[in-house]
């Protein structure tokens, strides 16, 4: 399903506005509907330059996209360069990680040198079968996985407990 937890997005927009400095940029894998580009808009910087990077075509028309983001791009952020990344102070995956892979995802993680704001699922779960491919649940993340990384720098605690979502801040390299 193309969305996340309402209930994770004031820690996520927290940790953004720790670290996002006015004139930066902010990538926002896997945006669904789109919500945190209004978010950060709306409650962090209403200049805020973002791009929506999405795997499946079909959402930036249906979720309107091209609207929200400066641009949205149609394409796979396992495939892109640790160069296309540099350009990005903030890269959030909000509800994203869990789509892919271990070693996707943290192959991923190695190309992007800057700040990295994840939320995902605290419990593993299968979305249904009518969803589309890129929305299947492939691996499961946990606390541990993102404590042992040398780049961890917080993980919100009531969300883990309360939420059954973990919100976790890399920093950058």
């Amino acid at each position: 399903m193309p969305s996340s937890s309402l209930l994770v997005a004031p820690t996520v927009l927290h940790l953004i506005n720790q670290v996002h400095e006015p004139g930066g940029k902010i990538l926002d894998i896997g945006p669904g509907h789109g919500k945190y580009a209004t978010l950060i808009r709306e409650y962090i910087d209403p200049t805020a330059q973002i791009m929506g990077l999405e795997m499946w075509d079909p959402y930036i028309h249906d979720f309107r996209l091209t609207h929200l983001y400066d641009p949205v791009v149609h394409g796979d952020a396992r495939i892109q360069t640790a160069q296309f990344y540099r350009q990005f102070d903030v890269v959030l995956m909000a509800d994203v990680i869990e789509h892919m892979t271990i070693d996707e995802g943290m192959a991923l993680i190695d190309k992007i040198a800057g700040w990295i704001i994840i939320s995902t699922p605290r419990d593993f779960f299968h979305n249904p079968a009518s969803c589309p491919p890129p929305e299947k649940h492939v691996s499961h993340w946990n606390a541990q996985s993102f404590r042992k990384m040398s780049r961890f720098d917080y993980l919100d605690p009531v969300m883990l407990k309360d939420v059954a979502g973990i919100v976790v801040r890399l920093k950058p390299v």
